[in-house]
C-alpha cells in the first residue's frame, strides 16, 4: 500500500502538471476549454484514488499494530519493500514437503499409530495371558501351622466364549485403521491439490511481473510521445490523461504482481507445514539488491 501510494501522488502531481499546463494553453486559445476540463476531472480521479488508497493504509496500519500486540495509534515506519524474487522450486519438492510436515497429515499419522496400538491390543485378548508367581517368608514364625514357608506357581487365563465381543472390537479397530488410511489419503490429496494452486500462482505472478517491464517502457513513451504532441497542438488533454493513466495501471499491476507472488509464497509455505521459510525467501540479500 506504501508503494501504492507514492505511484497514486506520482500520477496526481503528473495531472496536476498537466491541468496548469492546459490551463495556460485555454488562456492563450491553442486548446478548446473541454481539454482543460477533462484534465481538471483527471486531477479529481487521481485525488480521489490517493484518498481511498491512504485509508486503505490506515486500515491495515491498524490490523498492524493488533498483529503485533501493539496499543492503537503506535506509530510504526514500514522501511522495506517489495522486490522481485526468484525462490520458488519445483513443484514435488513442495509437494513431499507438505505430505511430512503439514500438521494435519501428522495429526493423521498420530491417529494412525494409535489405531495401530487398539488393533494390537484388542488381538491380544485371544492369547492366553499367562502369569508366575513365588513367595519365601524370612520369617516363619509368623506363619500358621498351614502355611508354607515358601511356594510358586503358575497361573493361566484363557477366555473361550463371551458372545464374539472380542471379535466385534478386533473388526472394529480394524475398520478404524482403514478409515484413517482413506482419511489421510483424501487429506493428502486434497494438500498436494492446494500446493500446487500456490505454486502455479506463484510462478504466475513472477511471470507477469517480468512481461509488465515491457508494458511498462511502453507507456512510457506514449506519454512522453502524448505530452509532446498535446503540447504542439497536434494532441488532445484526452490522449495525455489516457496516456497517463496507462502508465499508472502498469505500475501498479507489476506491483501487484510482486504482492501475489509473496502472498502465494507465504501461503504455499504454510501448506508445507513451514511457515517460518517464508523469512529465508523475504531476507534473501541478492534479492534485495536488485
Amino acid at each position: 500500500l506504501n508503494d501504492m501510494i507514492r505511484t497514486r501522488e506520482s500520477v496526481l502531481e503528473g495531472m496536476k502538471l498537466h491541468r496548469d499546463r492546459a490551463e495556460k494553453m485555454l488562456a492563450e486559445g491553442l486548446i478548446a476549454r473541454y481539454n482543460y476540463l477533462r484534465a481538471c476531472v483527471a486531477v479529481s480521479d487521481a485525488e480521489r484514488n490517493l484518498f481511498d488508497d491512504k485509508k486503505k493504509l490506515e486500515l491495515a496500519m491498524l490490523a498492524l499494530t493488533n498483529a503485533i500486540s501493539l496499543d492503537e495509534g503506535t506509530p510504526i515506519v514500514i522501511s522495506d519493500s517489495l522486490v522481485p524474487g526468484n525462490s520458488v522450486k519445483d513443484a514435488e519438492y513442495y509437494a513431499s514437503l507438505a505430505e511430512k510436515e503439514n500438521p494435519l497429515i501428522r495429526i493423521i499419522d498420530q491417529k494412525s499409530l494409535l489405531a495401530g496400538e487398539k488393533t494390537s491390543a484388542e488381538r491380544a485378548k485371544y492369547l492366553p495371558v499367562i502369569a508366575a508367581f513365588g513367595k519365601y517368608e524370612f520369617y516363619p514364625e509368623y506363619l500358621s501351622a498351614i502355611e508354607p514357608r515358601w511356594a510358586v506357581g503358575v497361573s493361566l487365563n484363557l477366555n473361550l466364549f463371551n458372545g464374539f465381543q472380542d471379535q466385534a472390537n478386533l473388526e472394529k479397530s480394524r475398520l478404524l485403521e482403514k478409515e484413517i488410511s482413506l482419511i489421510r489419503a483424501d487429506a493428502t490429496s486434497k494438500i498436494r491439490l492446494l500446493v500446487n494452486k500456490y505454486h502455479k500462482a506463484s510462478l504466475i505472478a513472477l511471470e507477469r511481473y517480468d512481461q509488465g517491464a515491457a508494458a511498462h517502457e511502453l507507456a512510457q513513451e506514449n506519454l512522453r510521445l502524448n505530452e509532446k504532441r498535446f503540447e504542439t497542438g497536434l494532441g488532445t488533454s484526452l490522449e495525455v490523461v489516457d496516456a497517463r493513466l496507462m502508465l499508472e495501471k502498469s505500475e501498479i499491476d507489476r506491483k501487484v504482481s510482486l504482492y501475489d507472488y509473496y502472498k502465494n509464497m507465504g501461503q504455499l509455505y504454510n501448506a508445507c507445514g513451514k511457515p517460518l521459510e517464508f523469512i529465508n525467501i523475504w531476507n534473501k540479500p541478492e534479492e534485495k539488491l536488485k
